[in-house]
């Protein structure tokens, strides 16, 4: 499946369909016309017969199917609608009753015959739909008391297979959503909801050999996005298309705390558990022209793995874990943005691990942490999201550097500390210092303390020799300076246009 297919099924699947598609004017009429405009825009070709019973007008037979196979193929995905109601309501608002199953068919296709099939239910419970305003600016409500989507059978090969060890189910609870739609050049949405529980369960059977299970659950789940897309986005054929014609996404989800477990069960390999929570955190994801990013985020995060073929189990905990990255998606002659953070807090592991390999304790205990954050600027040579123009690279640099900056790096762990920072200038017709990359010019700054203390730790330990232990702090001495602090020493790093590259003012290259 491209990205740009799933890209548009993203879109259209059935909670999406029912919360950010349709347009409500004040008759049934206009709301199904603009659901069957909206989602046939997607690339789905929607079948139904359609009459009306007083003021409510009937959709039955209602029919979704979306191409799956690439280059032509015949695997399609299915979504059977059944009879879906849009009442006109006294106040002015139109009410859509769908039903509570809607199955969803994943099928392969070989030859004209079915080969692979997934057949999945999507349930709703204690639901209802409503929308009000006008064609070109409404709004829509949606409520649920549950929705789930579960895995019903599978057949691969033309064989349906055992489901008696083999599920997926995904339930949400207490489920709301309000959303806009402005409609113009392009399709302008805002979408915010609420989950008080998000629910999945995956588990899977190799015949009598092994065995896999997943769960986990997510709690006070809140979300947001607001976004524009094109009205033609069917017929665009990669991601990098649909982003030049005004497709932007902006969402953030928080959740209040997540847990996971694992298990996998092997015959001949052993068995291997696995199982994680957190208190909070959110994800945040933008999309547009000006490039794509993601923020990750976790919050006091304990992990517990256990390998029965291993006598020690692991154990950890995390204060805190970030990411971010940041990067451009369309080819440009200019240079463009990129970033890359990550933050690791206070993380601690287990005595009985520590123990592995430091039985004596002559490391320090202390968390450890790691932080790093690096900002620069690049030039695209092709569009990201466009598998033909990457192809075409044939091995060629992606992008040219033209910045590079470190503004913060420290790592912490074992009673060692190590920080830096700086930046670099790139002159890509220099001569290349770094193949593909051109002639960096700039400097860093490095500070590392209790590297000694660390030195006599290994010694005691017996991982560095006594007789290595000078040629180690020889080979220190020869590229940096004592610092102010006790145990600590610092070297500044400077890469000139020459292509030389100097250690506190003495030559290294």
């Amino acid at each position: 499946m491209t990205a740009c297919t799933a890209a548009r099924l993203s879109f259209a699947l059935p909670i999406a369909l029912i919360s950010q598609s349709a347009f409500a004017d004040l008759t049934p009429q206009d709301v199904w016309g603009n659901t069957r405009e909206y989602v046939e825009s997607l690339g789905y070709e929607f079948s139904a017969s359609e009459s009306m019973l007083g003021t409510t007008l009937v959709v039955d037979d209602a029919q979704l199917r979306f191409p799956l196979g690439e280059r032509g193929g015949d695997d399609y995905l299915s979504i059977t609608l059944g009879v879906m109601q849009f009442v006109a309501n006294d106040d002015g608002t139109v009410s859509l009753v769908m039903q509570d199953v809607t199955p969803i068919n994943v099928v392969g296709v070989e030859d004209g015959e079915v080969i692979t099939r997934i057949d999945m239910s999507y349930t709703q419970a204690g639901h209802s739909m409503t929308f009000s305003g006008e064609p070109d600016n409404l709004s829509s409500e949606f409520q649920a008391d549950s929705l789930a989507l579960s895995i019903d059978s599978m057949m691969d090969g033309g064989n349906e297979l055992d489901m008696s060890e083999t599920f997926f189910t995904v339930t949400a609870t207490d489920f709301v959503s309000v959303a806009t739609t402005q409609l113009g050049e392009l399709r302008n949405l805002r979408q915010s909801g609420s989950i008080g529980s998000l629910k999945y369960d995956l588990g899977a059977a190799v015949g009598s050999r092994e065995t896999f299970m997943l769960g986990g659950e997510v709690s006070n789940f809140t979300y947001e996005t607001v976004g524009s897309l094109s009205r033609e986005l069917a017929v665009m054929v990669n991601m990098a298309e649909m982003i030049r014609s005004g497709v932007t996404v902006d969402s953030k989800i928080n959740f209040a705390a997540s847990s996971l477990s694992m298990k996998f069960d092997a015959r001949y390999s052993g068995s291997f558990d696995w199982s994680s929570s957190s208190t909070d955190g959110f994800y945040a994801t933008r999309l547009g022209p000006e490039g794509v990013a993601y923020d990750i985020n976790h919050a006091n995060l304990k992990v517990d793995a256990n390998f029965d073929r291993a006598d020690v189990p692991i154990a950890s905990e995390l204060g805190e874990s970030a990411i971010s990255i940041a990067l451009p998606v369309l080819k440009s002659e200019d240079a463009q943005d990129f970033e890359l953070g990550l933050a690791l807090t206070n993380l601690s592991i287990s005595e009985a691990l520590w123990s592995l390999f430091d039985p004596g304790s002559q490391l320090g205990r202390d968390p450890a942490s790691l932080d790093i954050d690096i900002t620069g600027k690049a030039k695209l040579l092709f569009d990201l999201f466009d598998p033909g123009a990457a192809a075409q690279l044939r091995g060629a640099p992606p992008a040219e550097l033209n910045s590079f900056t470190l503004g913060r790096l420290f790592v912490s762990a074992a009673g060692v500390a190590l920080e830096g920072s700086g930046a670099i200038e790139v002159d890509p017709n220099g001569p290349p210092m770094i193949p593909g990359i051109g002639m960096p010019v700039g400097a860093f700054d490095v500070s590392l303390a209790g590297a000694n203390g660390l030195i006599d730790n290994l010694v005691a330990m017996g991982i560095l020799p006594q007789e290595q232990l000078m040629g180690a702090r020889m080979m220190m001495g020869a590229f940096t300076v004592p610092g102010d602090a006790p145990d600590t020493i610092v070297s500044k790093i400077e890469l000139t246009q020459e292509g030389q590259i100097f250690a506190n003012g003495q030559r290294i290259q």
